[in-house]
C-alpha cells in the first residue's frame, strides 16, 4: 500500500491505483496517513473532519466514514481500531510525506524532494488540519531545497540553478537564505548586474514590509559579488541547454548513473519518439563536473555513411581548435588514431546519439574506444543494442500514465493558455502510448483545436500529428516520420512480419504469430523486439510481444497497401476461433486456470476475431465462436458482454450451425425474461427455448446437457424431470454429472430438503475436485456454507466461504464476489460481530455487478444490522431505499420476487416494533404473497420469522411459537443462530410437517390480521 499526499491524494495497492471518492473520506485517509502506524483519537478525528459543524452522533458518523474508507482501500484491516480511536496500519515509509521527513533527516535530499508532485494535501486544503500540516511540510521542503542548493553551489553548479532559484525566490520573496543563493547563482552564470538587482529587491522588501536590514548571510553574498569572490564552475561540455522542462524518468536517470559507476558503456534502447536523446542529455548533464574532461555529445542522425562517423566524433570534440584542453591540429595521421591518442588518458563521457542506422560500424568504433581509453565512458542511444562486451542496456519505455499527462499538460499550456487536464487529455495520452514526441506533437495541435476534438481525430493520427519544431531533425517533425525512420531500417522480411503482426490487438506469442504468419516466428519476433518495434510484456508466460498502438496503426496501413489485410485478418480470426474451441472444454478441467488466463490475455484478439468474422459475413463461424465463449464469459463474470456478442453474431446474415444458433437464441431469450411479467407470456417464451434445446444432441455439449435438466425442473413435470436427471447422471462427461449434483443441491435448498442438499453437495464437491475444476468446487463450497449456516456451524460455514473465494479469485476476483460478501456478512451478523457484518454488507452493496434483487438483499442485511444494533431509523432508510429500487424495476415474474419478500417482511417486523400493527399486517401479507410466488422455502421461512416478530409484538406468543415451528419445517432446519429468532426468546412449537406448515402459514399470513389458533 502506498499513499501519496505531497500533491493530490493518490492511493496505490500492489501497483494499482485505488479510487477514494468524497472530500471527507479523502480527508480521513490523509489525517490517518500523516500519523501512519500510530493511533489517532476519535475526538481528534471528529474535530479534524467536521471542525465547527459536528454531527449529532459523532461516533456513529465516524464509524460510518471508517467503514467506507475500509471498502475503498479494499482491506478492512488497514484501518484498525486503536485505543481511543483508529490507526492506519501501514509502514510510515508507505506515506510519501513521512518518507520525505525521514529522507530529509538522513540528508537524502534529492530523493526526498523527488517525492513532491504539487502542493501538499492539495485536494483536502479546505480542512484546517490539512492547512497546518501542509504549511509545516512546505517549510521543511523549502529548507531541504535550500540545503540541496548549498551542496550544488559548493560543487560549482551555480549557473544551472538560476531558473530554480528564481522560481523559489518568487514564491518566497522574504526568504533571505534563498535570496543569498540566488545572488551567488546569478553571478556564477555571468549575470553580475542581475545578482546585484536581486539583492536590492529583497533588501527593499525587508525594509518596507518588516522594517529589518538584510541578514549577515545575505550581505555576505552581496559583497562577494561586489568583490568578485564567487568563481564560475569548471567542467566542459557541448551539451545544449534545455529549452523545455524534463518530466519523469528519475528511475532511469538513477539507473544510468548506477550503470556508469559499475561499467563504461550504457545503451538506451526504445522506440522512436520515446525520449532517448533527451534522457541521455539530462542524465549526463548532471555529471559534467564529476568527470575531469567533460561530457561530449555526438549527433549521428545526420551521418549517412560509415566513413563519416569518426569525423563526426572529432567535430563534436572540437579537435580543430582544442580537444579537452589539449590544443592540437589534425595532421596527416588517420582520424581514428588521432581520436584514440587524444582520449587515451582522458576522463570523459561521450554521448553517441542515434546509432541505429549505423549500428555495426558504431559498435566497432565503441569497442575500439573502450579498449584503448580506460577512463572513457560512453552513453549511446539506439533502437537496438550495440551487442558488444561490457554493454549495459536501459529500456526507455513510453511514459507511464501520470508522467505522460504531466508532460502533455506542460506542453499544452504553452500552446493553449489556461489549458486544464480533462478526460479527453488523458485519453490522448493513453492512445498515444505515452510517447513523448507524439504527446508534444499533439500538444502543439491544441493551438487550433480543443483536446476533445483532437481525441476524436486520433484514428487519423499520422495526418494529424505534424508540425513539430522547425529546428528538430526532419524525422522528429511528424509522427509518420518517426515511424518511417524505424520502418526503413528493417529488411523486407522483417517489414512483412511487422505489418502482419499489426492485426494482433492484444499482442502475439510465438505460437499465435507462427500460426497466423504460416512460419516459425521466433527469430522474427526477437529481431523486431531488439529493434524496438515490439515491446516484451513483462512477466508474460508464454512471452507476449506487443506493438505500441501508434506502430500498430502504421503497420495496418502498410498491410492494406500491400493488399494483405483481408488474408491476414482471416488467418488471425481462424487461429483465435480455434484457440477458443480448444480452450472451451479445458475450462472445466484441471487446467482451468491456465486456459482461463490465456483467454484473458487474448481477450482483445478474440473479440477482434469475432468482429472480423461478423464484418466478413461469416455467420457460421461467428455464431460458433460466440457460443464457444459462453462459459468463459460466465467464469469472468461478464454476462453482459456475452449477451452483447451473442447479439452481434446472431445479426450476421447467413447460415449458421442450427445447434449453435439455437443455443445463442435461447441464451438471449432467457435474458429477456426479466422484462416479462405475465406468467402466460413467460410460459410461451419458455416453451420456445425448451423446444430449441431439446432438439440438440448433448453428447458433446455439456452445457446443453445441464440446460436440459434446468428446463425440466422449470417445467414442473416430475416424470420429465426424473428422466432428465437420469440422462444427465449417465452422461459420459464427468463434469455434467458433477454439475447435475450441484443443480440438485441448489434445488434441494430451495425445497427445504437439507438432508438431500448435503448428499448432493458431497457428490458435487468430490466430482469437481477430482476434475480439478476450481469454479465447481467454489460453487459447491458456497452452497454448502448456507447448509452449515442453518445448521448452526458458523465457523465451518465461514471457512467454506473463504475457500470458495480463494478458488474464484484464481479465475476472476469479480465472479460472485458480491454474493460471497453478503453471505459472510450474514455469518458475522449471526456471530454478533455487527461491525464486521456491516463492512461486508457495505462492500456488497457498493459493487456494480449486483442485480436489483441482490442489491435489495444487501440493503436488507444492512437494515437488519441497524435494527439489531438499535438504530431503527437507519434500518427504515435502508429498507426504503431497497423498496424504491424494487419498484423501479417494474413488473416481474412471481419466481423473481425474492427481494420483495425479504424486504417487506423486515418492514413488517419494524412496523410492529413501532406499534403500527395494522401496517405490519399489511406488509406481512404482501411479503408472504411474494415469498409463495418464488417457491423458495428459505424465503418463505424468512417471512414466517418476520410474522413471528409481529405476533410477539402483539403479545401473541403462542402464534409466534407456531410460526417459528412452521418456519423450521419449510426451511428444513431449526436455524439456531438466526438473530431475529434469538431476539424473540420464544421456543418454537412442536414440529409439524411441511404441508401442514405451509397450510398454517397461508392461513395466518395471507389475511390482514392473524387470529389465535
Amino acid at each position: 500500500m502506498r499513499i501519496s499526499v505531497l500533491g493530490p491524494l493518490e492511493v496505490e495497492r500492489d501497483g494499482c491505483p485505488l479510487a477514494v471518492g468524497g472530500g471527507r473520506l479523502r480527508a480521513l485517509l490523509a489525517c490517518l496517513a500523516l500519523e501512519a502506524g500510530k493511533p489517532v483519537s476519535t475526538g481528534r478525528l471528529v474535530d479534524a473532519l467536521w471542525e465547527d459543524e459536528l454531527p449529532a452522533d459523532q461516533v456513529h458518523a465516524l464509524q460510518s466514514l471508517v467503514s467506507r474508507l475500509r471498502r475503498a482501500l479494499g482491506d478492512g484491516a488497514l484501518v484498525a481500531p486503536a485505543p481511543g480511536g483508529y490507526r492506519l496500519d501501514v509502514d510510515p515509509d508507505a506515506v510519501d510525506a513521512l518518507r520525505f521527513e525521514r529522507l530529509v533527516e538522513d540528508r537524502a535530499l534529492d530523493d526526498a524532494l523527488a517525492l513532491w508532485r504539487g502542493p501538499a494535501l492539495a485536494d483536502v486544503l479546505d480542512y484546517r488540519f490539512a492547512q497546518a500540516a501542509a504549511a509545516r511540510l512546505d517549510d521543511l521542503r523549502v529548507t531541504a531545497q535550500a540545503d540541496r542548493i548549498d551542496v550544488e553551489l559548493a560543487r560549482g553548479h551555480g549557473d544551472r540553478l538560476v531558473a530554480e532559484l528564481e522560481a523559489l525566490a518568487a514564491a518566497h520573496p522574504l526568504h533571505e537564505r534563498i535570496a543569498a543563493q540566488l545572488i551567488r547563482s546569478l553571478y556564477a552564470a555571468g549575470r553580475q548586474a542581475d545578482a546585484l538587482a536581486a539583492y536590492e529587491r529583497v533588501r527593499t522588501l525587508l525594509s518596507e514590509e518588516m522594517g529589518v536590514p538584510p541578514s549577515p548571510e545575505l550581505q555576505q553574498a552581496h559583497m562577494a559579488v561586489l568583490n568578485a569572490e564567487t568563481t564560475t564552475p569548471g567542467g566542459r561540455s557541448n551539451l545544449p541547454a534545455p529549452v523545455t522542462s524534463f518530466v519523469g524518468r528519475e528511475r532511469e536517470i538513477a539507473q544510468i548513473g548506477e550503470l556508469l559507476e559499475r561499467g563504461r558503456l550504457v545503451t538506451l534502447l526504445g522506440p522512436g519518439g520515446a525520449g532517448k536523446t533527451r534522457l541521455a542529455r539530462e542524465s549526463t548533464a548532471r555529471r559534467v563536473d564529476e568527470v575531469a574532461d567533460g561530457v561530449w555529445l555526438v549527433e549521428l542522425a545526420p551521418v549517412t555513411a560509415e566513413v563519416e562517423i569518426v569525423p563526426a566524433v572529432l567535430g563534436a570534440l572540437g579537435l580543430r581548435e582544442a580537444v579537452l584542453g589539449d590544443r592540437a591540429t589534425l595532421g596527416v595521421r588517420d582520424g581514428l588514431e588521432r581520436l584514440l591518442d587524444v582520449l587515451a588518458a582522458r576522463e570523459a563521457i561521450l554521448v553517441l546519439d542515434n546509432c541505429e542506422h549505423l549500428i555495426a560500424p558504431v559498435a566497432e568504433l565503441v569497442d575500439r574506444l573502450l579498449r584503448a581509453c580506460p577512463r572513457l565512458r560512453i552513453v549511446a542511444t539506439s533502437r537496438e543494442a550495440l551487442a558488444i562486451d561490457g554493454e549495459s542496456l536501459v529500456a526507455v519505455a513510453p511514459l507511464a500514465p501520470d508522467p505522460a499527462v504531466e508532460l502533455f499538460a506542460d506542453r499544452a499550456s504553452a500552446a493553449r493558455e489556461g489549458f486544464v487536464v480533462d478526460a479527453a487529455a488523458r485519453e490522448i495520452c493513453r492512445r498515444l502510448d505515452g510517447l513523448p514526441l507524439a504527446l508534444e506533437l499533439a500538444a502543439a495541435r491544441l493551438r487550433t483545436m480543443t483536446a476533445s476534438e483532437l481525441a476524436e481525430r486520433l484514428d487519423d493520427r499520422f495526418r494529424l500529428l505534424t508540425g513539430g519544431s522547425r529546428t528538430a531533425l526532419p524525422r522528429h517533425r511528424t509522427l509518420r516520420a518517426v515511424v518511417d525512420w524505424s520502418w526503413d531500417l528493417l529488411d523486407e522480411h522483417e517489414r512483412t512480419l511487422a505489418r502482419r503482426l499489426a492485426v494482433f490487438s492484444a499482442g502475439a506469442t510465438v505460437e499465435s504469430a507462427s500460426a497466423v504468419l504460416g512460419e516459425d516466428a521466433l527469430d522474427g519476433l526477437a529481431a523486431l523486439a531488439e529493434r524496438s518495434l515490439l515491446q516484451v510484456v513483462p512477466g508474460s508466460r508464454p512471452t507476449r510481444y506487443r506493438m505500441l498502438e501508434t506502430i500498430r496503426e502504421y503497420g495496418l496501413e502498410k498491410l492494406h497497401e500491400a493488399g494483405e489485410l483481408q488474408a491476414t485478418r482471416d488467418a488471425h480470426a481462424a487461429y483465435f476461433a480455434g484457440l477458443v474451441a480448444r480452450a472451451e472444454p479445458q475450462l472445466r478441467r484441471a487446467d482451468q486456470r491456465r486456459w482461463f488466463e490465456l483467454l484473458q490475455d487474448e481477450r482483445e484478439n478474440v473479440i477482434a476475431a469475432l468482429r472480423h468474422l461478423g464484418d466478413a459475413g461469416d455467420a457460421r463461424r461467428a455464431v460458433k465462436l460466440a457460443v464457444d465463449l459462453l462459459w468463459y464469459w460466465l467464469l469472468s463474470g461478464s454476462q453482459e458482454e456475452a449477451l452483447a456478442w451473442l447479439t452481434f453474431a446472431l445479426a450476421v446474415p447467413g447460415e449458421a450451425d442450427p445447434d449453435d444458433r439455437a443455443i445463442a437464441e435461447s441464451v438471449r431469450a432467457l435474458d429477456g425474461f426479466d422484462e416479462i411479467a405475465d406468467e402466460a407470456e413467460v410460459r410461451a417464451a419458455f416453451a420456445e427455448i425448451d423446444a430449441r434445446i431439446l432438439r440438440i444432441d448433448d453428447g458433446a455439449r455439456p452445457l446443453v446437457a445441464l440446460a436440459k435438466v434446468v428446463l425440466a425442473i422449470f417445467a414442473e413435470e416430475p416424470e420429465r424431470e426424473a428422466e432428465a436427471r437420469r440422462c444427465a447422471l449417465a452422461h459420459p462427461d464427468p463434469w455434467v454429472r458433477a454439475g447435475v449434483h450441484l443443480l440438485l443441491a441448489g434445488t434441494a435448498e430451495n425445497q427445504g430438503d437439507v438432508e438431500t442438499m448435503g448428499v448432493e453437495l458431497a457428490h458435487a464437491h468430490g466430482d469437481f475436485e477430482a476434475l480439478g475444476d476450481g469454479w465447481g468446487v467454489a460453487m459447491a463450497q458456497f452452497i454448502d456454507s448456507g447448509r452449515l449456516q442453518v445448521a448452526g456451524d458458523l465457523e465451518r460455514a465461514e471457512t467454506a466461504l473463504e475457500r470458495a473465494r480463494a478458488a474464484l479469485e484464481q479465475l476472476s476476483p469479480e465472479t460472485a464476489a458480491g454474493m460471497l460478501d453478503l453471505r459472510v456478512a450474514e455469518i458475522r451478523l449471526r456471530r454478533g460481530d455487527l461491525a464486521g457484518a456491516r463492512e461486508f454488507a457495505d462492500r456488497a452493496r457498493s459493487r456494480r455487478d449486483l442485480g436489483t434483487d441482490e442489491t435489495a438483499f444487501a440493503l436488507a442485511t444492512l437494515a437488519r444490522i441497524d435494527w439489531l444494533s438499535g438504530d431503527v431509523e437507519s434500518a427504515r432508510r435502508e429498507l426504503a431505499d431497497a423498496r424504491e429500487r424494487l419498484d423501479r424495476r417494474g413488473p416481474i415474474m412471481p419466481r423473481q420476487r425474492h427481494g420483495e419478500a425479504v424486504v417487506e417482511g423486515l418492514r413488517a417486523a419494524i412496523a410492529a416494533e413501532d406499534g403500527d400493527l395494522e401496517t405490519a399486517d399489511r406488509l406481512l401479507a404482501g411479503a408472504y404473497d411474494a415469498a409463495l410466488g418464488t417457491t423458495d422455502m428459505p424465503v418463505i421461512a424468512a417471512v414466517a420469522v418476520a410474522g413471528a416478530c409481529v405476533a410477539a409484538r402483539r403479545g401473541d406468543s403462542e402464534t409466534a411459537a407456531a410460526l417459528l415451528s412452521a418456519a423450521a419445517a419449510v426451511r428444513g432446519a431449526e436455524d439456531p443462530t438466526n438473530p431475529e429468532i434469538l431476539r424473540l426468546g420464544i421456543a418454537a412449537a412442536p414440529p409439524v410437517s411441511r404441508e401442514a406448515a405451509l397450510a398454517y402459514l397461508s392461513e395466518r399470513l395471507s389475511r390482514p390480521a392473524p387470529v389465535s389458533p
